[in-house]
């Protein structure tokens, strides 16, 4: 495309971006790409390229992300920044970005739930989904999944019974994914309710 001339927009980028994840080098050559091309500033390519950076299977330095997402206070591009600090294993740098988010989705929530989570602090993840739930935030499917593995791990059965009861209001009128049905019944089997566990083996519908 460079060489016959045409030059690439921010469309261009999104769909390359998301290729990129799979290769280990590729983010950094299109994050070249997008500095020549004066594109680099654009908030959503920021997130898209944090993005790309944090799943590429390359180890990418905490400062890196921290560096791309800048003062910008958008909502997406601060979600990215606390998604790819989670998979760098910092947790703590994660909740430093997620405060800086004026109002969080509940994807900014999710992501927090899952690097507490994925980092081993489960009481952490389940205090992050009970904030969720003050500030009434609906939590989706991947922060249920994220604290339902906490609350199995540490044996508690009232945070994970709330989780279901969020996760029952989630799926009204939709099955049970066999994400968040294994994730429930991992809990209560862990929290010793095998009836329990057994009535939700028997809901999911595969």
């Amino acid at each position: 495309m460079l060489h016959s001339g045409a030059r690439p927009n921010k469309f261009t980028f999104t769909f390359l971006l998301r290729a990129a994840s799979a290769a280990a080098t590729a983010p950094a050559l299109l994050h070249a790409h997008l500095t020549v091309l004066g594109l680099h500033a654009d908030p959503f390519l920021r997130s898209a390229l944090i993005a790309a950076y944090s799943s590429s299977g390359r180890r990418s330095p905490a400062s890196l992300f921290i560096r791309l997402a800048g003062p910008h206070p958008d909502v997406v591009l601060r979600t990215a920044l606390v998604s790819a600090l989670a998979r760098c294993g910092l947790p703590d740098a994660a909740r430093d970005a997620f405060d800086a988010i004026p109002d969080p989705t509940p994807v900014s929530f999710a992501a927090l739930i899952s690097a507490y989570a994925a980092s081993g602090r489960h009481p952490d993840a389940l205090a992050t989904l009970r904030r969720t739930r003050r500030a009434g935030v609906p939590p989706t499917e991947a922060a249920l999944v994220s604290a339902l593995s906490s609350a199995a791990y540490l044996g508690a059965i009232t945070d994970g019974e709330l989780a279901h009861r969020d996760a029952l209001i989630l799926l009204t009128h939709r099955p049970l994914s066999p994400a968040l049905g294994t994730a429930i019944l991992t809990m209560y089997s862990r929290c010793g309710r095998l009836e329990s566990a057994r009535r939700v083996f028997d809901e999911m519908p595969h």
